[in-house]
């Protein structure tokens, strides 16, 4: 998650944001249609999975980084904070999904990946904002529709179902993904190289069409550290480094 911050005193007002400085998945993902190459396996993928949904964890229950990711290793759901007002994202797309490779959080999933970071909360809503303001909140739509999930809008997982799409894209190198190739007996990620069973199976949990069959946010860093390390234990290594051209 990002790492904004601000101040306002009686004469000024002042934000401080991070600087990601490898740009947005978006970005990435275009400068490898340009090129009409494909990640070479999963190890990007996951790392994108792994990093956002300990945000969308944060965003749900409060907890800090160190609480999220120690949970997650121990195999423990995360509890919420008492009086945490539940956040929805809302705009999960690959233009709101960014980059670096400075990063104040000790990663110990992470190889050669830079850390992953969710943006731009314009859209978000708060729990307090559904219950006590339905109008004002009606007017906070989704932005970008093809990342919308297919129930209501305020859907207490519906950010879980985006994230999946995201990750469809970055299978695909798609800006927006298309969700022709999803097909129960095809891989669910829709991309000719082969994915193993625990990615193509937590990918299509996070797209199951009712909400209560998705993962829950407070569970969702647990399932997919396990599938993670799954993954890791049988390759050499966590995955093939992204080319130069990618970030640039």
């Amino acid at each position: 998650m990002d790492s904004d911050t601000s101040d306002l005193d009686h004469t000024y007002g002042s934000i401080w944001m991070q600087h990601c400085e490898l740009g947005s998945l978006d970005a990435l993902i275009m400068r490898y249609k340009e090129r009409k190459m494909y990640l070479q396996d999963e190890g990007f993928l996951w790392k994108v999975f792994w990093d956002i949904s300990q945000a969308l964890c944060y965003l749900w229950t409060g907890q800090d980084y160190k609480k999220i990711h120690d949970d997650a290793i121990q195999g423990r759901p995360v509890e919420r904070m008492r009086g945490w007002n539940a956040i929805r994202h809302r705009d999960l797309k690959p233009a709101n999904i960014l980059m670096t490779w400075s990063s104040p959080l000790a990663d110990d999933a992470s190889s050669g990946y830079p850390t992953i970071v969710l943006c731009d909360f314009g859209c978000s809503v708060k729990s307090t904002d559904i219950s006590l303001n339905n109008q004002a909140a009606e007017i906070l739509a989704w932005v970008d529709l093809a990342f919308e999930p297919p129930e209501s809008t305020y859907s207490e997982r519906g950010d879980v179902y985006s994230l999946a799409l995201i990750l469809l894209c970055l299978a695909q190198m798609r800006q927006c993904p298309n969700m022709d190739v999803l097909d129960e007996e095809c891989n669910p990620l829709g991309y000719s190289i082969y994915f193993q069973l625990e990615l193509g199976s937590l990918f299509g949990e996070c797209l199951e069409p009712d909400p209560s069959d998705r993962p829950e946010q407070e569970i969702l860093p647990v399932v997919v550290w396990e599938g993670y390390q799954s993954w890791r234990s049988y390759n050499a290594d966590s995955g093939k480094p992204l080319p130069k051209w990618a970030f640039e």
